[in-house]
């Protein structure tokens, strides 16, 4: 019954879809209210599909605890491979790599040749691309026309990741390249006539820019097809993917929206429409709902261990603060080249575990080297658990900062729209005399600068907490900052916060700051003199603090 109620929705959206024209995102149309209200009521319900699918891993649990044969535990285990896979990967790998090992002795190379597949399928949905693209390189050729289909499949993945992650130009058409060539393949040992047939056929198309062409396969499929929740989600995700791409963001929202249902019906916690979604909703001024659904990614992330879904979360984020880019960027290339000095030192392992097999006349010496590179490498993994360390206490500044941002946003078009109201009823009541003394009102734009720079002062020492401590340490000695009562910043300070920040230019700190440019050169001027720098030199300290 749900799969002909799913069935029949479909196509109604692509109604709705084809008859309306595009329109401003926000607000939006009723059927897509309709949809994001449900979208919400899904999300709030994620705890009640995460109980569905423990509660049939618990069963095949209490079922591999009483398997005897090993029939029974490879069956069980590749349906414990199947359950947590798209849900928690690291317990997918954990039984992927189980299968195969119990598959390693047992003489059928086919079974651990499509075991070692969900290997590679599952450290591709981590991130491990490379890692996952050597596994498959190393399988032997299939003759199944699953097999060879599954194979395809895995392949496009692995290339569809590296192609969406690459940076280099020139890399990534060549993994455009091979993202079509899989989907060829795919095509070729594919039947046509099915749901899985036109939905690849219109990838390959939007591949190759005939989205015009797709997007008729698409229409044409959903109107001849039934199909599956699983199904649902992929089709849907390919028309928003498309409707996005020629403008019509209302439809985009619409598709989104259903395939977003449709992967938190299924209880999947690794997925890219709520995000994409998210990102559209915050383009169209939808602020809160697309940061609800941003968290609601970054949390189902990091339940699912989901390196891929962290690669790409940080591209729908906005920028808050300029200078945190910097930041990031500085401690990703710390992590990245921790990575290859562990990686590094894993291969150098792995050469001395091969010296120790071929000169066993020399295995004291070689057992001494194994040893301080043990040393060796556990010294640099207590530095990377400190980084990793680091890197989270900057992912939840990052995090608090974008709550603030958004709450002072908010508040501050509540204000708005209080007082329009407000102007409103006195103009249609008269109250000519009321509303100029509203609008001279010097306390009311006195407070909001208050609180304005209470804001910026709260997010600027969230980044730089020591800032006030180390421009302290730039004055001669006896001189003392003095920061009046309760603010986190005097002004001069907040003068050369923006300085900082890179806003050096008098006129627009002024303008920020609501004073004269008279008068921040005269607190500059007043300031630098309390140093024994020059004026270049006491900048350029300023920049480093």
């Amino acid at each position: 019954m749900k799969k002909i109620v799913h069935f029949l929705f479909l196509p109604l959206l692509l109604l709705a879809a084809c008859q309306s024209a595009p329109s401003p995102s926000h607000p939006h149309h009723a059927v897509t209210d309709s949809l994001l209200g449900e979208l919400d009521r899904a999300i709030a319900s994620r705890p009640q599909y995460a109980a569905q699918r423990y509660a049939r891993i618990d069963s095949l649990q209490a079922l591999f605890a009483e398997a005897t044969t090993l029939p029974e535990i490879r069956n069980i285990q590749e349906e414990l491979y199947l359950a947590y896979e798209g849900f928690q990967l690291d317990s997918a790998l954990f039984y992927a790599q189980s299968l195969y090992g119990l598959l390693a002795n047992s003489g059928d190379s086919l079974a651990r040749a499509r075991s070692l597949m969900s290997v590679s399928s599952v450290k591709c949905g981590m991130g491990l691309f490379r890692e996952s693209k050597a596994l498959i390189d190393s399988l032997p050729a299939f003759h199944d026309t699953a097999d060879v289909m599954r194979f395809n499949q895995l392949s496009y993945s692995i290339y569809h990741q590296l192609y969406s992650n690459a940076i280099d130009d020139t890399e990534r058409a060549a993994y455009l390249d091979s993202v079509i060539v899989c989907q060829q393949r795919i095509l070729d040992v594919m039947p046509p006539g099915t749901l899985s047939y036109d939905i690849t056929r219109a990838a390959l198309l939007r591949y190759r820019g005939a989205t015009w062409e797709a997007l008729s396969c698409l229409q044409t499929a959903m109107r001849e097809h039934p199909c599956r929740l699983d199904e649902e989600a992929i089709l849907a995700r390919e028309l928003a993917i498309i409707y996005a791409s020629i403008g019509q963001n209302e439809n985009a929202y619409r598709f989104y929206a259903y395939s977003a249902l449709a992967d938190l019906r299924g209880g999947k916690r690794s997925y890219t429409s709520l995000p994409n979604l998210a990102v559209l909703l915050y383009e169209s001024g939808d602020v809160e709902r697309a940061y609800r659904y941003i968290l609601c990614t970054l949390d189902d992330i990091n339940f699912c261990h989901s390196k891929v879904g962290l690669m790409q979360i940080g591209t729908y984020l906005p920028v808050i603060i300029s200078t945190y880019s910097y930041r990031a960027a500085r401690y990703q290339h710390q992590q990245r080249i921790l990575m290859v000095v562990i990686i590094t030192l894993s291969l150098l392992l792995i050469g001395m575990a091969l010296l120790v097999g071929l000169f066993r006349r020399r295995q004291r010496r070689m057992e001494r080297l194994m040893l301080e590179r043990d040393n060796q490498l556990a010294e640099f993994t207590e530095r990377m658990d400190r980084v990793a360390s680091e890197l989270r206490d900057a992912n939840r500044t990052k995090e608090e900062c974008i709550g603030q941002v958004f709450n002072l946003c908010s508040v501050y078009l509540d204000r708005q729209d209080l007082f329009s109201k407000t102007v409103g009823n006195m103009l249609r009541s008269n109250q000519s005399k009321e509303l100029l003394k509203l609008v001279d009102d010097k306390n009311r734009t006195h407070k909001d600068l208050r609180e304005l720079f209470h804001s910026f002062d709260v997010l600027f020492l969230t980044v730089y907490p020591h800032f006030v401590e180390d421009f302290q340490g730039l004055l001669r000695s006896g001189e003392t900052l003095v920061i009046p009562e309760g603010d986190l910043l005097s002004p001069e300070l907040r003068i050369y916060a923006l300085v900082r920040l890179g806003i050096n230019d008098s006129v627009k700190i002024a303008g920020f700051l609501h004073f004269t440019p008279q008068t921040i050169y005269n607190y500059r001027q007043k300031m630098r003199a309390r140093t024994n720098l020059s004026k270049e030199e006491f900048l350029a300290r300023i920049r480093t603090l």
